[in-house]
């Protein structure tokens, strides 16, 4: 029975010795390297999550600006309609006048009224009279920097009836945001 044990040990210790050969020689550098791959795997993740986090950001960036943008526009929009609606009192006062006189009043004060800057809003800076009945809305900064309005009446003298032609000054903008308006043709100055 002593030379079973010693033969059975001797097997035993040659079966681990053989698993340990094995782990060792095979089972181990393929571990390793399927550890080394996972490790390589996992950074071309984190990378890939990287430039996708990245573009998230980039793509949010852009569309804040793109609304940004929007609401700016639409902003100077309303200003735009604030600096004409400006100008209506204008047009009553103006319309009042030559109907009770026959001719434009040569003065704002003499068609009622007040300073130019009376009529400032967000959208205008000032509202004048110029001659021969023309309403110049000058346009706030906000809205178009050294920019106007030009509202020139045409008197139908058969009917009597008042007309507005829109004319623009400045900002290239503002015939895109009033297409019924057409570009002031520049007055040469008088020697």
């Amino acid at each position: 029975m002593k030379q079973f044990a010693t033969v059975a040990f001797a097997a035993f210790v040659g079966v681990l010795g053989a698993l340990i050969l094995y782990y060792v020689l095979v089972t181990k550098p393929g571990v390793t390297d399927e550890l080394a791959r996972v490790d390589k795997v996992r950074a071309e993740a984190r990378a890939v999550a990287r430039d996708l986090d990245a573009a998230a950001e980039g793509s949010v960036a852009r569309a804040r600006q793109g609304f940004e943008g929007l609401a700016s526009d639409q902003l100077r929009r309303a200003r735009v309609g604030a600096a004409l609606t400006a100008a209506q009192g204008f047009k009553v006062s103006l319309t009042e006048a030559y109907m009770a006189n026959g001719a434009w009043p040569e003065t704002a004060a003499q068609a009622g009224l007040g300073a130019p800057e009376d009529y400032a809003n967000d959208g205008a800076r000032s509202v004048a009279l110029q001659a021969d009945g023309v309403i110049r809305i000058e346009l706030a900064d906000a809205v178009a920097p050294a920019s106007a309005v030009r509202l020139v009446p045409t008197v139908n003298r058969e009917s009597w009836q008042i007309s507005w032609r829109c004319e623009i000054e400045g900002d290239d903008w503002l015939v895109q945001v009033m297409p019924q308006c057409t570009r002031a043709v520049p007055v040469a100055p008088r020697p």
